[in-house]
């Protein structure tokens, strides 16, 4: 019976670590087109999002560059609420930067699951730091 145990929790890490393994990309290109925003959750709670939010988008193309586009229903209007344009830049295992245009770099790690990609950071509002996690999929 111990055997059985530890060979079933064996397998279970060797399958877990070959999975993760499958989403590693070394290649830069994963992360080129358009990637439309699908779910937001704040410290584990899903933000509802609408027609409106599900517009944000980040493009990143070929030449490096890259676009980001923030929208939010305002007064029943579907506004765009924040763009920024910059360089982005491939540092290795999911690892991306993207520097504004007047900006500093932020440095981000990427998790792909077919074409869909998540990212999770810490967002200090007022003094309080919560783990923000976003999902996009891919559009083209």
């Amino acid at each position: 019976m111990k055997k059985l145990l530890l060979f079933s929790t064996l397998l279970g890490i060797l399958f877990t670590s070959s999975c993760a393994k499958d989403d590693d990309i070394s290649d830069e290109t994963a992360i080129i087109g358009t990637w439309t925003l699908v779910s937001y959750f704040i410290e584990g709670t899903a933000l509802e999002l609408d027609d409106c939010d599900r517009s944000s988008s980040i493009t990143y193309d070929q030449t490096y560059n890259y676009s980001k586009n923030t929208y939010q229903t305002i007064s029943n209007d579907c506004k765009n609420t924040y763009q920024e344009i910059g360089l982005w830049k491939f540092l290795g295992k999911n690892v991306f930067t993207t520097t504004p245009v007047d900006g500093e770099p932020y440095k981000f790690t990427v998790g792909f699951s077919g074409n869909t990609y998540t990212t999770e950071d810490l967002v200090e509002t007022n003094g309080l730091k919560k783990l923000h996690r976003l999902t996009y999929t891919k559009n083209n």
